[in-house]
């Protein structure tokens, strides 16, 4: 699809989004996107890994990671560590008056072995940071950061840039008319906590696509998460993709035939006109032709923590999450061929695994990476013993699983916030925390 065409397509959209609260057209049927690459042609289908430390400054464990690879084998990795609570944003506004501790954006990158780190900024958002390169080789960003919102401290912006010149810029910011929108909270089609849970990838045309959640005025204060809305941005256009009740949790932009699809999480039933239009669950929005979304629930569950998604041009889609349950959660994996139908596989089940997976294709394989824990997890980290947790890859090739041990020590809090990419030659580089040990960490994979 051509810039144009895309573009256009999308202001059409957002002209009927943004003049009602209703449904849009659609059919119902979940940190990290994965393209496609070439394969080396080899038949071996699990992997061994090298794990190297990429960073050791004690990652947040709420923040997330970003991951990317470029062409030429460079890896990036952003996390978010915990400042002294005597850094924070002082609040002098009419609304609120509660000060914002600082958090800091760090950004490790390596075409070796040795990782060289740098600060990006301090923000007061740490729900999730994304990363890419572009066609030019340039590092771009996307994270929730700017100033104050109108009346309210605790907001955000969505700030994405080339990270190579420094921090990014404010490209998506908070509502203007806070004060009113505050007190309407499911009326306004707006909010002023912007920029949660960025996905960012490119397009064909090199345009940054950027898919995030926007809060009606939440925040520290939690008010209004279930009248979040998932946006997305075309280079310089926001649209609302999916404005049903407790949309954009946990988002994942990724291409699909040269168009947007966001797959996300909607944290609540969206009741219009006291009915029920779109239930909660996972959910895949994709852009069409005719320049309108087209929205499916993949699942009626809805996951406590990060998605993973892709598609491949013969291979189709996968969606990837942890099923929640108040005892052990399994690994699901739902695959679709046309984002219609999907068929869930629950991959993993021994033991609660399953977090914050990690999905890409390679040209022969489906790939997702999860946290293991042997024994029973209430979803409290902590109960998982130290010499159970750790990082697996499951390898999915002609119809069959395999799984992989990446990485496992006697440490607690492995394997949380993974990520994943594709080399050029389509093998696996996997990002994870390593919080027993205080450190950020990365397996490169090699075939068997």
């Amino acid at each position: 699809m051509s810039t144009l065409k895309l573009s256009l397509g999308i202001l059409g959209v957002a002209a009927g989004l943004f003049s009602s609260c209703g449904p849009v057209s659609g059919t119902g049927g979940t940190g990290t996107s994965g393209t496609s690459s070439s394969s080396s042609g080899s038949t071996a289908v699990g992997y061994t890994f090298a794990v190297t430390t990429a960073g050791d400054d004690d990652p947040y464990s709420r923040g997330g990671l970003g991951l990317a690879v470029s062409a030429t084998g460079e890896v990036a990795i952003a996390y978010y560590v915990d400042l002294p609570n005597t850094m924070t944003w002082v609040c002098t506004t009419p609304f609120d008056t509660k000060d914002v501790p600082y958090t800091r954006l760090r950004l490790t990158r390596s075409t070796g072995t040795t990782f060289t780190t740098t600060t990006v900024e301090d923000v007061r958002s740490e729900e999730g940071v994304s990363l890419a390169f572009n066609s030019a080789g340039q590092l771009w960003g996307a994270y929730g950061g700017g100033e104050a919102g109108t009346g309210y401290c605790g907001a955000s912006d969505l700030v994405v840039g080339n990270l190579d010149n420094g921090p990014g810029a404010v490209v998506a910011t908070t509502s203007a008319n806070g004060g009113m929108c505050r007190l309407m909270q499911n009326s306004c089609n707006s909010g002023n906590v912007v920029g949660r849970f960025p996905s960012l990838v490119f397009d064909d045309t090199d345009q940054p696509v950027v898919a995030f959640k926007d809060i009606h005025f939440g925040f520290s204060q939690e008010t209004d998460l279930d009248g979040a809305d998932l946006e997305l941005m075309v280079g310089s256009m926001r649209t609302t993709v999916d404005e049903s009740s407790g949309a954009g949790e946990f988002s994942v932009a990724f291409m699909a035939d040269g168009r947007p699809a966001v797959a996300h999480v909607v944290t609540a039933n969206h009741v219009f006109d006291g009915n029920v239009n779109w239930p909660a669950g996972v959910w895949l929005a994709w852009l069409q032709e005719d320049g309108t979304w087209q929205r499916d629930l993949v699942d009626s569950r809805v996951p406590r923590n990060q998605i993973g998604a892709a598609w491949h041009p013969t291979q189709g889609f996968a969606v990837a999450f942890q099923a929640p349950g108040s005892d052990e959660q399994d690994l699901i994996v739902s695959t679709s061929t046309d984002g219609l139908a999907w068929v869930a596989d629950e991959v993993d089940f021994l033991g609660s695994v399953g977090q914050t997976p990690a999905v890409a294709f390679n040209e022969t394989q489906l790939l997702v990476a999860y946290r293991i824990c042997a024994s029973p997890d209430t979803g409290n980290t902590q109960d998982c013993p130290p010499e159970e947790d750790g990082v697996r890859l499951a390898t999915r090739q002609a119809g069959q699983w395999y799984k992989d041990l990446v990485y496992r020590n006697e440490e607690r809090l492995e394997g949380t916030d993974i990520r994943m990419a594709l080399t050029a030659d389509g093998l696996p580089v996997i990002a994870f925390k390593d919080q027993g040990n205080g450190q950020v960490k990365v397996a490169r994979g090699s075939r068997k």
